[in-house]
């Protein structure tokens, strides 16, 4: 069996996202919400604002939170120590509900997935937490020994 040339391969995948008609435009109104949060840019052309979350340490143990963006890239933060908070800077996007995360470059990046925790609570359910809920109604999230949830 002979295998498609590398080059030929790339020509042909390349251009399937413009072909799909706009698959990864999440301003779409038909774009059924499992496939919205799984593109790339989080809305791109919509006005995404600031929803900072506070993170409240109310255990013993340092806390961190795991942040997968889409296409499954997952940024940990820094820890939390025991008695302390930290804010995360998330975005939403009210029209559509995307929630997302600035990258390096400026750009909203939709978030898929939320946990937080000591790295074994994280390890053992690393998108456990209501993550829409939380940044565009809770805003505050709190640990304890048994974990983390929203006020």
């Amino acid at each position: 069996m002979r295998l498609l040339d590398p080059v030929l391969a790339l020509a042909l995948i390349l251009p399937m996202p413009a072909l799909a008609g706009g698959l990864y435009d999440t301003t779409r109104p038909d774009l059924p919400d499992w496939l919205r949060s799984h593109n790339y840019l989080a809305a791109p052309d919509a006005p995404a604002k600031a929803a900072p979350v506070d993170v409240e340490n109310r255990s013993s143990a340092p806390v961190l939170c795991q942040i997968t963006l889409a296409h499954w890239y997952m940024i940990r933060t820094d820890p939390v120590p025991a008695g302390g908070s930290e804010t995360l800077p998330f975005r939403f996007e009210p029209q559509s509900g995307t929630v997302s995360w600035l990258n390096a470059a400026g750009e909203d990046m939709a978030v898929e997935g939320l946990s937080c925790g000591t790295s074994a609570q994280i390890d053992a359910r690393p998108t456990g937490l209501p993550f829409h809920r939380i940044v565009a109604q809770a805003r505050i999230l709190t640990c304890t020994s048994q974990g983390c949830g929203a006020q």
